[in-house]
């Protein structure tokens, strides 16, 4: 399917690894033209060399657990627009609801939630003044529809990114700017890998899913590419879930 993504200036945030970058390439294989977005540099050169050679793409150094928007400001300037934000960030702290501490959870919320508050108000400005508005994708996790056991901070911060999200669809549809999440499943990335640091408990989160295995990052980028497309035009304020039938839940 060509998603007619030809000359349209996207930011991936957390873009040089995993699930983010698997979104970047896929926009880039499709003509846009992607930044890339990573604290740190060694990730954005080792990421900028990879995907030069499918299409154009720049990165830039960011954090979100801080007000970022000015290095977002800088990168608008240099892409002369913006028709696509990625919002992405690794998840918060493991733990149960007795083991984590205060600073944990203000640290999830500012990693988590408000990375995300920043990146959507500063791009729903831009995309504002577009005559075709644009696309705003959430990257969260499966656990904003069923909690996953010992990530208790991550379980409260996606819910509330999908109540956010169903928010904003009504206040950024009469510009034309769609908004959705995407809510991946047991993906084979660090971050899962860090989660999952015994064969057993891998065995157990495979054994979750319908499918029988765990997601490669780029299946989750093709239906990433899919939701920042006009192909998926009609679609805002919605969890799309790719987790290989890991959710029960109806």
């Amino acid at each position: 399917m060509d998603l007619h993504l030809e000359n349209k200036k996207a930011i991936v945030l957390a873009g040089t690894k995993g699930i983010g970058y698997a979104i970047a390439e896929a926009l880039v294989e499709e003509g846009a033209y992607v930044a890339i977005g990573s604290r740190d540099l060694q990730h954005i050169h080792a990421a900028e060399r990879k995907l030069m050679k499918k299409g154009d793409t720049m990165g830039f150094q960011v954090d979100v657990s801080t007000d970022y928007t000015s290095a977002l400001d800088w990168v608008f300037k240099q892409l002369k627009g913006l028709d696509i934000l990625v919002v992405n960030c690794g998840g918060p702290a493991k733990g149960t609801f007795e083991q984590v501490d205060d600073h944990a959870w203000q640290e999830g919320l500012d990693s988590t939630l408000f990375s995300a508050i920043r990146g959507i108000r500063w791009a729903a400005e831009k995309m504002k003044q577009n005559k075709n508005g644009g696309r705003i994708l959430v990257v969260t996790s499966m656990s904003a529809k069923q909690p996953i056991p010992d990530l208790v901070i991550s379980n409260v911060i996606r819910s509330g990114l999908t109540s956010m999200t169903k928010t904003l669809c009504r206040e950024l549809g009469p510009y034309k700017i769609a908004i959705n999440n995407l809510l991946p499943g047991f993906v084979e990335t660090d971050r899962l890998k860090a989660l999952s640091d015994n064969p057993e408990l891998r065995k157990e989160w495979i054994e979750r899913t319908a499918l029988k295995r765990f997601a490669d990052p780029a299946e989750l980028g093709r239906v990433g590419a899919f939701l920042c497309s006009d192909a998926a035009s009609y679609i805002t304020g919605t969890d799309i879930l790719v987790d290989g039938g890991a959710v029960w839940g109806i």
